[in-house]
């Protein structure tokens, strides 16, 4: 009974040590991997020395650059370098430029090769001013991306209000479905012959639009603004308002927030 006893002891012996020279080896295959892996990480041969920015009009190619090269020139870990082709975080940096810089509206970046990086970019194109005591660029979602110089008459339509800070960049003038169908009504209006100048959101649903002559449109999103624009032209197509300069400066108020068109003259 003892000399079973002795045995079974030996055999448990055997097997930890056999259990403990495994997972030596499989540490010393972590740690071997580990630092070959750190070791190609920052092998010059695989880390980045170019790169190349395209499509850039307004924004500064070296700002570019210069961020990129700011944002891979950390380690993950303290050991792994990200300025390589092997673990360069084109997620991260596709997102902290798109949120540093409002005027990218895409961002492209792809290797050329096993030094290189070019990222490609497509500039945001303004379409619309936003304005309070100064102006700043939209684009055709609504979204301010810059501050405007200032400019010699209107050359693009003028939006109002909705939004109160001093710097507005980033923030968006309504959702973008919203801001498209505003626009196409802006438009629209200008098209059947009112030289509007401006848009001012009195409030989330509730707006008025001014043009030359000192004459105010009034709408609402409580209905659709195709028909808004619809019983307007039906209107104007009747005669029941005219749209030549000498009409269109008696004109004091014209209102669409209803099924029929109220409207009234100086």
């Amino acid at each position: 009974m003892h000399a079973k006893t002795n045995i079974h002891s030996s055999l448990k012996k055997r097997r930890r040590k056999h259990f403990m020279l495994k997972m030596y080896i499989c540490l010393f295959l972590v740690l071997l991997t580990i630092t070959i892996f750190a070791f190609l990480t920052n092998y010059s041969g695989v880390r980045i020395q170019n790169i190349t920015v395209k499509g850039v009009s307004s924004i500064s190619e070296g700002d570019i650059s210069n961020f990129v090269k700011n944002e891979i020139s950390s380690k993950y870990l303290y050991v792994f370098a990200k300025d390589n082709i092997l673990l360069l975080p084109r997620s991260t940096i596709k997102k902290d430029l798109l949120d540093n810089f409002k005027k990218i509206e895409i961002i492209k970046i792809s290797l050329g090769g096993l030094r290189d990086v070019e990222i490609t970019i497509k500039e945001r194109v303004q379409t619309a001013l936003w304005c309070q005591d100064k102006c700043f660029f939209m684009d055709s979602n609504g979204l301010i991306f810059a501050e405007a110089p200032e400019f010699s008459g209107t050359p693009f339509p003028e939006y109002f209000g909705l939004i109160n800070k001093e710097n507005p960049i980033g923030e968006n003038y309504f959702d973008a479905e919203k801001f498209i169908k505003i626009s196409e009504l802006f438009e629209n209006i200008k098209k059947l012959g009112f030289p509007l100048e401006k848009f001012v959101a009195l409030d989330a649903s509730e707006y008025e639009m001014t043009f030359v002559g000192g004459g105010k449109i009034a709408t609402n999103d409580k209905q659709d603004f195709s028909e808004s624009f619809k019983n307007l032209k039906a209107i104007v197509d009747n005669g029941l308002i005219k749209t030549d300069e000498a009409s269109l400066k008696k004109i004091s108020h014209i209102d669409l927030r209803y099924n029929k068109v109220h409207y009234d003259f100086k």
